[in-house]
């Protein structure tokens, strides 16, 4: 198998706050370019084809291709992240998050609770809000995963939908689920997510979304995001995988590089980390970030880092072998790295 040519590669394992898509650590590589650092996290359960779209995503920032806005002083609006905590926690996280980040939406992870008791939670998050931002401006979006069906999906969203439901981001798993759900006309926007960076599924997105959730890393890049974004003609929000630092800038910059307005970002992913490898982190100052890229602190790569052990030394050479053979990567990029082509 090629090994991947990466000057450097590390480790890093960033403590979360609290417990977020079932882990308490985020993990995942750093690679040194010869235009800087990329970032390679794929989730454990992304097989070797998504992971080497995410490589490539990784090798457009190490070869300085990542897509910029015209102003390097643009800031970009973005979205509070809620974890699937109880009702309690989650109403206390949103008190003491809000007022720090300066956020006017926030994303609320749901879906594994029975029907009364997730429409009792999402009522007690907008009583919060709106004791928090009293002038009603604050807006929900409820993010499933896929968890539910079409049926608890409509019994859920006929009871929240007055609770200023901004949309529902992949509320049934399958094109199918969601086609049927549509067909309940529940009065919330469907926005999806796993059916277009898991499934890539991008016509039935178009039939099927009033919103496409874009993560650049998945999806393989920002090149690749700006371009699925003509592709779709849809309303986009990007949003991110709970990477470091590194990434959330690198999101930032695709964010504001979009060519018309777009939905606050879900880029505050960074208030879930206790550490960062950059100095300071990407985290929200009344409610937005700076579009601009950044590069690892020496002090942070201390704390947080190490060498990569073999299993994720192999995962990431399969992945740049799979690169090779779906021609993911452009040839510039590669000549960036001094890879034969």
């Amino acid at each position: 198998m090629t090994r991947f040519p990466a000057a450097e590669a590390l480790r890093y394992r960033i403590p979360f706050t609290v417990s977020f898509r079932g882990t308490t650590v985020r993990e995942g590589l750093l690679l040194r370019g010869p235009a800087g650092w990329g970032e390679f996290a794929p989730f454990p359960d992304y097989g070797r084809e998504p992971a080497a779209r995410w490589l490539a995503a990784a090798v457009e920032m190490m070869a300085g291709a990542v897509p910029q806005p015209d102003s390097p002083d643009l800031l970009v609006p973005v979205s509070q992240i809620v974890p699937d905590l109880p009702e309690a926690q989650a109403v206390a996280w949103i008190r003491r998050q809000l007022p720090a980040t300066g956020c006017h939406t926030v994303k609320v992870k749901v879906g594994e609770l029975p029907v009364d008791q997730e429409v009792a939670r999402v009522a007690a998050i907008r009583t919060a809000l709106d004791e928090i931002l009293p002038d009603g401006s604050a807006r929900i979006r409820l993010d499933v995963n896929g968890g539910w069906s079409p049926a608890r999906a409509a019994a859920v969203l006929s009871q929240v939908r007055d609770f200023g439901i901004e949309y529902v981001e992949q509320p049934c798993d399958t094109a199918a689920e969601l086609a049927i759900l549509r067909n309940h006309d529940v009065g919330v926007p469907i926005a999806v997510d796993e059916l277009l960076r898991r499934d890539r599924d991008f016509q039935a997105a178009q039939q099927l979304a009033d919103v496409a959730i874009l993560k650049v890393a998945p999806l393989g890049g920002g090149a690749e995001v700006l371009r699925l974004v003509e592709q779709l003609q849809l309303p986009v929000v990007i949003s991110s995988a709970a990477e470091s630092s590194l990434a959330l800038a690198r999101d930032a910059c695709v964010a504001a590089a979009l060519p018309s307005p777009v939905l606050p970002a879900g880029l505050a992913t960074g208030t879930l980390h206790e550490a960062d490898v950059t100095n300071p982190s990407v985290v929200p100052v009344d409610g937005l970030i700076p579009a601009q890229l950044r590069q690892p602190d020496g002090d942070a790569l201390a704390r947080v880092t190490d060498s990569p052990p073999q299993e994720w030394l192999d995962r990431l050479d399969a992945a740049w072998s799979m690169t090779q053979e779906l021609q993911l990567i452009p040839a510039d990029q590669l000549d960036a790295l001094e890879v034969a082509t």
